[in-house]
């Protein structure tokens, strides 16, 4: 099959985990002996892990981020007419176009897109607003809040729903547009079909998989160099991912000062990209602030974590999630979004009650203090962390939808 990929992040170039899921579908995509060609914005880089795999990437420069925050749709619609251009350029002898969530390349895409090729979209998430069950919407909102001055609460929201008004229109265009949307949770297929009016007949669940056999072979190398970082033999849960309000990183600090007074020996281990340096500002002693890692470190360091910490307080589908199943790790999450779906309580990791920092203290203190439940937890984690979360089971499920749509035309 001919495919043609537009996602807005893709590796080496700065990414999270939607540039890291299509780094490893594209490559299972040539692996299987598709020919695919990726359309991601940035500058040009040397031929790395994809062009090696046989996957032809297309770099896209995209006009600077001027207004973006306070108005992305703009900063869509250069991305889309970017996008739109590359595309264009491109010999139109590809049989189906997958777009990485709707705002920017999704826009390009349709408008480039021979009329015959069908456009596929799949949700990463949601810029106009959170994707958040409405029994949790204030909850959230307070959560997010918590501990910030009233002032700047206010101008939050304020921002927010700025951000919904200026986008919430352009984002829903290609979801309607889309001959099927592909939702990486039964969460996200619900909450999708409900805010943008989706019939239930145009989604597909698809969850995103990861490479497990490069997890296992990261993991079963060199360890990672622990000795850079305070732990002095101590156990430890890592938190991976952006450092924000939305992670919930302030709510795993308050966790951490409770176990700290308590006497825990646990350490909390920070690992990602700051992108609010205050929630960082003043840290109990047991937490340590490792920066961003790259990703096979990171897994090495996840391996021999107690637990993954993952506190959002809203979620699409958290590759690091995934990632640490398949490391053999625990999952602690609240319980919000598609989390109770991907971690299943008591048996591969614990899910507890949403903003209650208390019982997540209290889940990092039972999994630190009783290395017998962790191993039982670590041992369910991975046993089918393939069968679950694989990238080879995305793969597939992903090619059976493309069938579909072209065999529906």
């Amino acid at each position: 099959m001919r495919i043609l990929i537009a996602t807005r992040e893709l590796p080496p170039n700065p990414h999270g985990g939607i540039g890291s899921f299509y780094e490893d579908y594209a490559a299972r995509l040539a692996d299987l002996g598709h020919r695919v060609i990726v359309v991601a914005p940035g500058k040009a880089a040397p031929a790395g892990h994809l062009e090696a795999r046989g996957v032809a990437v297309v770099r896209v420069q995209v006009a600077g981020p001027v207004g973006a925050r306070w108005y992305p749709s703009l900063a869509w619609r250069r991305s889309a007419a970017a996008s739109s251009a590359a595309v264009a350029s491109l010999p139109a002898d590809y049989e189906i176009a997958e777009s990485a969530n709707t705002e920017g390349a999704a826009l390009g895409l349709r408008r480039a897109l021979p009329p015959e090729v069908p456009l596929i979209v799949r949700i990463h998430g949601f810029v106009s607003t959170p994707p958040v069950d409405l029994q949790h919407i204030a909850q959230v909102r307070d959560l997010l809040g918590r501990g910030v001055p009233a002032r700047r609460r206010l101008a939050g929201d304020l921002f927010a729903r700025w951000r919904a008004l200026t986008s919430e229109r352009v984002e829903a265009a290609p979801l309607r547009d889309a001959d099927l949307v592909i939702a990486p949770s039964q969460f996200m297929a619900r909450y999708a079909a409900a805010r943008y009016g989706l019939a239930s007949s145009s989604i597909r669940v698809v969850t995103n998989g990861v490479d497990t056999r490069r997890i296992r072979l990261a993991i079963s190398g060199r360890r990672p160099p622990l000795a850079a970082l305070p732990l002095d033999g101590r156990p430890y849960v890592v938190f991976a991912g952006r450092v924000s309000r939305s992670k919930g990183v302030h709510l795993l600090v308050d966790a951490a000062g409770s176990l700290f007074r308590a006497g825990s020996p646990a350490r909390i281990v920070i690992a990602g990209r700051s992108v609010d340096p205050a929630l960082l500002a003043a840290v109990p002693a047991n937490v340590v602030v490792a920066g961003s890692l790259e990703r096979e470190d990171l897994w090495r360091l996840i391996s021999g974590a107690v637990a993954l910490a993952h506190p959002s307080l809203y979620e699409v589908s958290p590759m690091i999630l995934a990632e640490a199943l398949a490391c053999g790790t625990p999952v602690i999450a609240f319980a919000t979004g598609p989390m109770p779906e991907m971690i299943r309580d008591r048996i591969d990791g614990r899910i507890v009650p949403l903003g209650d920092t208390e019982a997540l203290a209290q889940a990092i203190a039972e999994l630190s203090g009783d290395p017998h439940l962790r191993a039982r937890m670590g041992r369910a984690a991975g046993e089918d962390a393939e069968e679950r979360f694989g990238i080879t089971r995305a793969t597939a499920q992903s090619l059976d939808v493309y069938e579909s749509v072209l065999a529906s035309r």
